[in-house]
């Protein structure tokens, strides 16, 4: 049977997904495409809805559908798309320390030959590779600095989170803290199990494969760039702490 995602996860990107991916994948009461990123709202809306449709085809029509793809929360399209053709699907966000996340944004960048800047130098010039990305987007569908290239402006979850709620219910967003799936599992998935109202069983241990891609440290990251992203990300951490009590420090 075809149907379509109740559940979807907007990232964020470097903050668990591949994780939270297989451990959804792996529990009965729920299905997600073997494809893990889909891209249909950001990427791939050109496709068409059959198209999406499509990657939701199983039997059972008692479980619960959704996908993962950690760029629709930046996507400036994402969000409204989805609006307009699933307005009351249920909403998943991870979020990991915002300048945690930026720096393993880079790595992973670095690594597939994306960035050939230092670190210091890629959040210098984030604005200026950024700034013609909207028109861009609406002209070809893509732009790949903005997808690649936005370390700081993915981090600053205030912004996409203020974004999702003023066009989604807040009973319908579950933000989870990325820190907080890895240290305790089993109680996150207690958690998101009541979220989507079913029954979720996590492991107690997270397994090793995932613990090198969350905790990568930039050793040359100095303190006056410290002490700059802290400025950055003051906002985001503020918002965090009130609104959702997810703090980092």
């Amino acid at each position: 049977m075809t149907q379509t995602p109740l559940i979807l996860c907007f990232g964020a990107q470097k903050a668990g997904t591949t994780c939270l991916h297989h451990l959804l994948s792996s529990n009965n009461s729920l299905f997600l495409p073997s494809i893990k990123e889909t891209h249909f709202f950001s990427k791939n809306f050109h496709l068409g809805l059959n198209w999406y449709s499509s990657l939701f085809d199983f039997s059972d029509n008692s479980i619960c559908s959704g996908e993962i793809t950690p760029y629709y929360s930046f996507h400036p399209l994402a969000l409204h798309r989805i609006k307009c053709l699933f307005p009351t699907t249920k909403i998943i966000m991870l979020v990991r320390d915002p300048i945690s996340r930026a720096i393993s944004q880079f790595y992973h960048s670095r690594r597939l030959g994306f960035e050939p800047l230092d670190f210091q130098s890629a959040i210098m010039h984030e604005t200026d590779r950024l700034r013609f990305s909207l028109q861009s987007i609406l002209l070809s569908g893509f732009h790949t600095p903005h997808q690649e290239n936005s370390y700081i402006s993915r981090s600053l979850y205030d912004i996409q989170i203020k974004t999702i709620l003023s066009l989604f219910p807040r009973n319908n967003v579950h933000i989870i803290k990325c820190e907080a799936l890895f240290n305790t599992p089993q109680q996150i998935g207690r958690e998101l199990g009541d979220f989507l109202n079913t029954d979720l069983l996590f492991p107690s241990i997270i397994p090793k494969v995932y613990e090198g891609t969350y905790t990568e440290i930039d050793h040359l990251l100095d303190d006056e760039t410290t002490h700059h992203l802290n400025i950055i990300f003051s906002p985001t951490y503020a918002f965090m702490s009130e609104e959702f009590g997810i703090t980092w420090h």
